[in-house]
């Protein structure tokens, strides 16, 4: 197997473009190098979790763009979930704003990142047993003396 480069929460911030720079209604990263690598660790947990039950870490991952996608989607499901806690509808003069509208998009992005790394993951779990598959099966009659 050929060595894949092992992801980092910078290369995850930079493919989500979260930088000060970037996020005009914020005054910062909207995710933490912390919160990156948790997501990390929950996507590889979540790989390891489909059947057959693997062992992968952060070190053998086997492909950088199926763990990237399992990273995004636990970054936006956990950000929607604090968009939920935190939702707070406000009405005054019969006008309601919500002061946080993202948690259905974020929900929705990762709706569909978790859909390309669960469909990823199992596609590389049938390929791998379908290589596992292959080894030699000697006959019985392969250790008979010749005469």
């Amino acid at each position: 197997m050929s060595s894949v480069p092992v992801l980092t929460a910078a290369q995850v911030s930079l493919y989500i473009q979260d930088s000060p720079l970037s996020n005009y209604l914020l005054d910062n990263e909207e995710f933490s190098e912390d919160r990156i690598n948790l997501a990390i660790q929950l996507a590889i947990s979540e790989a390891n979790a489909i059947p057959p039950r693997g062992t992968y870490t952060i070190l053998d991952f086997p492909n950088m763009g199926l763990l990237m996608d399992g990273t995004i989607w636990k970054l936006f499901e956990g950000q929607a979930a604090f968009f939920a806690r935190n939702s707070l509808p406000y009405s005054d003069g019969g006008i309601t704003v919500n002061l946080e509208e993202r948690q259905e998009a974020y929900m929705s992005l990762a709706a569909t990142f978790r859909d390309r790394f669960l469909d990823g993951m199992r596609q590389l779990r049938i390929e791998d047993n379908i290589e596992g598959s292959w080894s030699v099966l000697q006959s019985d009659y392969s250790t008979f003396p010749y005469f």
